[in-house]
């Protein structure tokens, strides 16, 4: 349903910026699922991450069209496609032993360690375009956090 909500929006706006909302929706959420007792609050918050998982499928692809161009398009969308199919299986096996070891939480508590991974990982990748921070840097990597915050988020 986000998907249809969202589509016309990706287009117009700031792609990079979704991909970070997004991965910050499904961080939150999936920490709070992990450490909550409540069962109106646990399903509050797996919408939110339904809302952040489901835009990424939209920024991807996307981005995807803008990146590359003929035969790459092709190969870059194949490749995508496949891991989008595989993912499912893979995440109901990896999931079921999680749970069988950690219960539901440890669940989460993935979710929450890979998400937060990604979105640093994501950061970092974003301020390298921007010229913000070298490869050959040696600046601490949380100043390069805060200036990232700070300048994409308008508060410089």
């Amino acid at each position: 349903m986000i998907q249809i909500i969202f589509g016309t929006t990706v287009h117009a706006r700031n792609q990079k910026r979704f991909m970070l909302i997004s991965f910050l929706l499904v961080t939150i959420s999936a920490i709070v699922c992990a450490m909550t007792n409540h069962f109106i609050v646990f399903m509050i918050f797996r919408f939110i991450q339904a809302i952040g998982a489901g835009m990424v499928p939209l920024i991807t692809i996307h981005m995807i069209s803008q990146l590359y161009k003929g035969e790459a398009r092709g190969d870059a969308m194949g490749t995508y496609q496949i891991l989008l199919t595989l993912a499912p299986a893979l995440a109901s096996i990896f999931g079921g032993v999680l749970g069988e070891y950690f219960r539901y939480q440890g669940v989460f508590f993935f979710l929450f360690v890979f998400s937060t991974l990604l979105l640093l990982l994501a950061i970092y990748t974003f301020l390298m375009k921007l010229n913000l921070i070298s490869k050959k840097s040696n600046k601490d990597f949380y100043k390069s956090i805060e200036v990232f915050f700070l300048t994409s988020w308008g508060l410089q």
